[in-house]
C-alpha cells in the first residue's frame, strides 16, 4: 500500500496543486541512499507521518534519483543542494517550499506540515 501512496516526482504540477489548496510533500531519494532508507523506516513510514502522507489534501511526489537524472539534479540545485536525502513541503501558507533536515524527525516533519498545510487543513486535522 506504501507504493501507492507515492506519486511520479512532477515538480511542474506542484504550483497548482499548492494553487488547489492542497499539501505537497515532496521525497527525493535513491537505492544508494543509505539516510533515505533510514528516514523512510523511522520517520516517513510511521504511523503519525504515515497519516499526514495519506491525508486529503496531500499529494505525496517521490523523485528517485537511483538513476542520474537531470530534472532531479537541476530540482535540488534550486534550492543550492547537491545531494539526498532532500524533503520539501509545500502548501497555500508556504508555495515555495519548506526544506525539511537532511535527518528527518518525526517533528520537523509535522512543523513542516503544519507551517505549509492552509489554516482549514490544519482545523480539519484538530
Amino acid at each position: 500500500a506504501l507504493q501507492a501512496l507515492w506519486k511520479p516526482f512532477d515538480p511542474m504540477a506542484i504550483p497548482g496543486l499548492v494553487q488547489a489548496g492542497n499539501t505537497v510533500f515532496v521525497d527525493v531519494t535513491a537505492d544508494w541512499c543509505i539516510t533515505c532508507q533510514v528516514n523512510k523506516g523511522v520517520v516517513l513510514q510511521r504511523d503519525e507521518v504515515l497519516k499526514r502522507l495519506q491525508g486529503k489534501s496531500v499529494i505525496a511526489m517521490q523523485a528517485d534519483w537511483t538513476r542520474p537524472n537531470d530534472a532531479i539534479a537541476n530540482y535540488l540545485a534550486g534550492f543550492g543542494r547537491f545531494g539526498i536525502p532532500f524533503n520539501v513541503v509545500y502548501g497555500p501558507q508556504a508555495p515555495g517550499g519548506i526544506m525539511l533536515p537532511e535527518l528527518l524527525t518525526t517533528s520537523a516533519v509535522m512543523q513542516g506540515f503544519d507551517g505549509a498545510a492552509s489554516p482549514a487543513a490544519l482545523a480539519n486535522r484538530k
